[in-house]
């Protein structure tokens, strides 16, 4: 058995199984991860599949909720001129936190695997500003940078990663002294998680790992990040997104939850509604 990812212990219990999936926890650091993983092909099709059609039927459906999201994130920067300074979106969907950054005025990009979304984003920024492939230790090979970023933000994407370490060095390497890193992530140390247990929605075969905030800011030190922040994140959510997301979903919890949207009158299912779902954001500095 392999031993943890962040603090290297070998002190590790089966937690549960879901979706034929074993979920590992390490006794000293709480790390949670799906042991051994799914295959690269089962993740491929995921990805290269309806993954955003879960989201609502266009962007216009979301848009204006993930934006307020992802404003919040931005929020959290301390920079007040952000001219010429490079932005990069790893995990970037349809580009939504990229009109966000570009519109502070960022010089931004993306890297997003899926095809859908990468072909999106290349009609509103250019073939330029995407890289679509997946971020990992081929990443450099693929695409080699020359210009470093300022600031790189993973909104839901970190716990996807296959190598939580070997990727924060990636980062590091792409970022500018002094740069910085947000990373927004389903935290197991959250009332949410510890009431549900393992029908936690996040608890899904694609998230590889599961953090908490106390070993996520360790593994980002054990990596030459110092921490700046550490905040539960507010979401923002329609009931037309969350219905979708729950008809997507085959638990009896989701099915429960999807006839209790359904009592819902039509004329409230599109309004944004401000919620704290078991999400913390970080932000954290690479080291000068």
């Amino acid at each position: 058995m392999a031993k943890c990812e962040i603090c290297s212990s070998s002190d590790i219990k089966n937690l549960f199984k879901k979706d034929n999936y074993t979920y590992q926890q390490c006794r000293k650091c709480g790390l949670i991860r799906i042991y051994p993983q799914p295959s690269a092909k089962y993740l491929d099709g995921i990805y290269n599949g309806a993954y955003y059609e879960n989201w609502g039927p266009s962007e216009a459906f979301f848009s204006e909720m993930k934006k307020k999201i992802f404003n919040r994130l931005l929020d959290m920067l301390p920079f007040k001129n952000v001219q010429n300074k490079r932005f990069l979106d790893i995990g970037a969907a349809t580009g939504l936190m990229m009109e966000t950054a570009r519109y502070r005025g960022f010089d931004v990009f993306g890297i997003e695997a899926a095809l859908y979304g990468a072909d999106i984003i290349k009609e509103k920024f250019g073939k330029d500003k995407i890289f679509n492939c997946y971020f990992d230790n081929t990443f450099k090979q693929k695409y080699p940078i020359e210009n470093k970023f300022d600031v790189i933000v993973m909104s839901d994407l970190f716990e996807h990663l296959q190598n939580p370490g070997i990727m924060l060095d990636l980062i590091s390497e792409l970022l500018n002294a002094g740069g910085y890193i947000i990373i927004a992530f389903p935290d197991t140390s959250s009332l949410s998680c510890k009431i549900l247990g393992k029908h936690w929605p996040h608890f899904i075969s694609e998230h590889l790992f599961s953090y908490s905030n106390r070993n996520i800011c360790e593994l980002l030190k054990k990596h030459s990040f110092d921490i700046i922040s550490v905040k539960p994140q507010t979401k923002y959510l329609t009931m037309q997104y969350t219905k979708c997301w729950f008809e997507a979903r085959t638990t009896p919890l989701d099915k429960l939850l999807l006839k209790l949207i359904n009592l819902f009158p039509k004329f409230t299912l599109n309004y944004p509604i401000p919620v704290r779902i078991g999400q913390t954001a970080v932000i954290a500095r690479k080291k000068l």
